[in-house]
């Protein structure tokens, strides 16, 4: 089928063009803009009840949450009750010398 001005058609996910689900680059922008919805989410429900605790951490309170665990070698239940973070958030940052403050 050609489009009006006599080129090939367009076409999704067959032929001439790939589906869009297997672009990189659109999944990274569709993760991107699902974990921008989950942070949103989670500045909402932060301070209701039954708020598990934040799992998100800007830079600065990665850089605490480093520095507490790596400099002052505290556990990471402490760091997570201490700073208001969900549970496993600093495990999910990997072992020690992983990320670090630079």
């Amino acid at each position: 089928m050609a489009s009006r001005d006599g080129g090939p058609a367009p076409t999704t996910g067959t032929g001439l063009y790939p589906h869009p689900s297997s672009n990189p680059a659109v999944a990274m922008l569709m993760a991107r803009a699902r974990i921008a919805e989950e942070a949103e989410q989670e500045k909402v429900d932060a301070g209701r009840r039954g708020f598990e605790g934040r799992m998100f951490m800007d830079v600065s309170m990665l850089k605490r949450v480093l520095v507490m665990r790596d400099e002052k070698g505290m556990g990471a239940e402490e760091i997570e009750k201490e700073c208001g973070l969900k549970k496993g958030s600093v495990e999910a940052l990997g072992r020690v010398g992983v990320v670090e403050v630079a």
